[in-house]
């Protein structure tokens, strides 16, 4: 899994928060931030912020685990949200 750039339990917290709103089924064991935030833009115009992370998460009826590329967006105002991911298969002993 790869390493945090960063720790924050305020901001791991918010990504538990965004990955709970998209309805993926498997439970996190572990959230990395994977770099600062950046400026959220639609149409040009700067309406929030988005980070990423790598997410770890276990499937809750097998031994399979994956882990997402995750970003997360924070409308100005708003709650936090999946803004898109990706995913691969991990083995759930390589989840330090």
């Amino acid at each position: 899994m790869p390493a945090a750039t960063t720790r924050d339990i305020r901001v791991e917290r918010m990504f538990r928060s965004a990955y709970a709103s998209a309805g993926l089924p498997y439970t996190i064991l572990k959230v990395n931030i994977a770099g600062p935030w950046q400026p959220y833009r639609e149409y040009g115009r700067v309406v929030g912020r988005q980070r990423d992370a790598h997410i770890a998460a276990k499937d809750p009826n097998s031994d399979r685990c994956n882990l997402y590329r995750f970003t997360m967006i924070v409308e100005n105002g708003g709650s936090p949200r999946r803004g898109g991911h990706t995913t691969t298969r991990i083995a759930c002993e390589n989840v330090d």
